[in-house]
């Protein structure tokens, strides 16, 4: 047992720590000690890690299609009208609810830029 003035006791039962304080007592922390315990924290790493990665994939995808959307296509330059197929293309192949979800974000964020002006 680890006593610390400013975090009380702190004992280490198992894979938990344990923290007493006055009179409660609380678990700090579980120490990932085991395989199966270091295999979840590294899965749940990677999750995150994609899920921030596909709020910026969504975030960008939903500013491409609303600036597809608002295109003037007669006001582009020749040269350009292959790589705007192909993102029209691109937008177009996404399922409905994910192409949804990417609208919502830019709405979200349209919308708090607005209630900031």
């Amino acid at each position: 047992m680890l006593v610390l003035p400013s975090l009380g006791r702190i004992w280490r039962c198992g894979a938990y720590v344990w923290q007493y304080k006055g009179l409660q007592t609380k678990m700090v922390t579980k120490m990932p000690n085991t395989r199966k315990d270091q295999d979840i924290s590294m899965l749940r790493s990677e999750i995150e890690m994609l899920m921030s990665e596909r709020r910026t994939l969504l975030r960008v995808t939903g500013a491409a299609a609303v600036f597809v959307a608002n295109l003037d296509s007669k006001s582009l330059p020749q040269e350009t009208y292959a790589s705007a197929e192909m993102l029209a293309e691109g937008l177009n192949a996404l399922p409905e609810d994910t192409l949804r979800d990417a609208l919502d974000v830019v709405k979200g964020r349209s919308a708090a830029a607005e209630t900031k002006k």
